[in-house]
């Protein structure tokens, strides 16, 4: 998977005018995560999704985004009703339906088999589920992906989307990869109340 074509034109040359300018940014930015675009700094703040979500708002996505003097991220991977899948491999699975969008929310697709993973860190797609909702037209930011029993990593990309639970809708990192399970992760998990009732083979998501 070739990175560099998944992301917005510019972004490549945002990226290398932050880092000719990052000795003087860190003098006042340092800690805060920034969008930085055409030279200047057009967002910062001290969460992420919210620096994303303004360069969303600017029609930035080819801005860079990082949290200034610690550039290296490194992430994990692994009130509604769903059923478990009682045929997935040795014990259920449980599942959700879930509606993922881009940034623009211009092509909403609902998934019914994405797994709610207490164990990753954001959202995972497969390439071909992030085209089918051109999560590559949003705000992006570089991580290193790494597993829950690995101590490799890989470099990645995660964008900012969205994504709805019955008419819900909730702020998302979400990022592509090259596995075949759709993930709902923690990002969006923490933002609700998550119920997995095992023996009655259901999990259950409670809006706050």
């Amino acid at each position: 998977m070739n990175l560099e074509n998944l992301i917005a034109q510019g972004f490549l040359k945002n990226e290398k005018e932050y880092w000719q300018q990052r000795n003087d940014l860190m003098k006042k930015y340092a800690g805060k995560h920034i969008a930085y675009h055409n030279g200047e700094v057009i967002a910062s703040a001290n969460s992420l999704v919210e620096v994303m979500d303004r360069a969303g708002q600017l029609k930035c996505p080819s801005a860079y985004i990082t949290q200034v003097g610690q550039e290296k991220l490194e992430l994990a991977v692994r009130r509604l009703e769903f059923e478990y899948d009682q045929t997935y491999r040795l014990v259920p699975l449980p599942l959700a339906t879930v509606t993922f969008l881009n940034y623009n929310k211009d092509n909403p697709v609902e998934y019914p088999d994405v797994i709610p993973d207490t164990g990753a860190d954001i959202c995972m797609l497969p390439m071909m589920q992030c085209e089918e909702i051109n999560l590559f037209s949003s705000p992006c930011r570089r991580y290193r992906l790494r597993g829950i029993t690995s101590i490799e990593t890989s470099q990645s990309l995660m964008f900012l989307g969205s994504v709805q639970l019955g008419t819900e809708e909730y702020l998302a990192l979400i990022s592509p990869y090259a596995g075949n399970d759709k993930i709902l992760g923690r990002d969006v998990m923490n933002q609700l109340t998550v119920t997995f009732r095992g023996r009655e083979g259901k999990v259950i998501f409670e809006h706050k």
